[in-house]
């Protein structure tokens, strides 16, 4: 099946700005990974491995698509957040509307907190809705490490 959009790329940061003269972003602080200190930053509770944890980190997710048919495009698209052991822990679904005046979408989506499992590499899963399932079109990483709080003297 030929899709009528194409994921071009995506990104992690705390932050972006749309310049309303240029229409062009800024990335402020892209992320690659978070280092998270139980009960000291007060992210995770002392045992972080007990349970799934709800990080409290404003981030987004920004995805640029790319028309490749003509016409007003109207697909549904899932991220879904997969742990280091490949369970996947989150998942959302956008709908991704692009008018026919248009060739190219940007895509912000708002994050207030993240599910942590375990230490590791956590993938976020771009999928668009292919012939009869979901299909995975991009991905984006983020190593997640806990560290143990130092001791005081």
């Amino acid at each position: 099946m030929k899709r009528k959009i194409e994921h071009i790329w995506s990104i992690l940061c705390e932050k972006s700005i749309i310049d309303q003269d240029s229409n062009n972003i800024s990335l402020q602080n892209v992320l690659e990974q978070l280092q998270l200190t139980p009960g000291v930053d007060a992210k995770l509770g002392k045992d972080v491995n007990s349970a799934e944890k709800n990080v409290p980190i404003n981030f987004e997710l920004i995805t640029m698509w790319d028309r490749v048919a003509k016409g007003d495009i109207d697909e549904q698209i899932k991220i879904a957040l997969v742990d280091p052991e490949g369970k996947a822990i989150a998942t959302t679904d956008h709908p991704l509307k692009l008018s026919s005046s248009l060739q190219r979408l940007r895509f912000r989506i708002r994050y207030n907190g993240i599910k942590v499992t375990i230490p590791g590499k956590y993938r976020f899963s771009i999928r668009m809705k292919g012939e009869k399932e979901y299909e995975e079109v991009g991905r984006v990483y983020l190593d997640i490490k806990i560290t143990a709080p130092q001791k005081s003297k």
